[in-house]
């Protein structure tokens, strides 16, 4: 029974190989049992980017240029990256990550800490801010 099985589905993947289509051709052939590589297309990032400033004064990018405002044409080389990641500074000590001290002190003192936190990572972020800005006027 088993060798009988072993035989019919022999059969039913070597038959499609010998079947003609409408064509003439075998509907199957040895290649479509072969893997293919999906058909992509590289799509190449902008090599420019327009940088201008909205009514709030902060800096917005586009990659076409924007009609109404004074722009900033930048070149930008999409071949490397050279932006060194940022080093998240350590918690000074383990009372803002353990358990609160007892009472309205132990209240208070959490605040401060997440106040100093959050003043860190403001400077952080004002820092990645330079770093980015310097670079855009390095790579005009």
């Amino acid at each position: 029974m088993k060798k009988l099985l072993l035989v019919v589905v022999l059969l039913a993947l070597v038959a499609p190989m010998f079947i003609k289509g409408p064509d003439g051709k075998p509907i199957m052939d040895f290649s479509d049992w072969l893997p293919s590589a999906p058909d992509v297309v590289e799509t190449a990032a902008p090599t420019q980017y327009f940088r201008y400033r909205d009514a709030s004064g902060n800096w917005q990018y586009t990659d076409r240029p924007p009609a109404g405002v004074e722009y900033e044409a930048v070149e930008v080389d999409t071949s490397v990256n050279n932006m060194d990641a940022t080093v998240l500074p350590q918690p000074a000590s383990d009372t803002s990550a353990g358990e609160p001290a007892p009472g309205l002190a132990g209240y208070v003192q959490n605040l401060q800490n997440a106040k100093q936190e959050a003043e860190q990572v403001q400077q952080l972020m004002d820092d990645r801010d330079a770093q980015l800005e310097d670079a855009l006027r390095q790579s005009q």
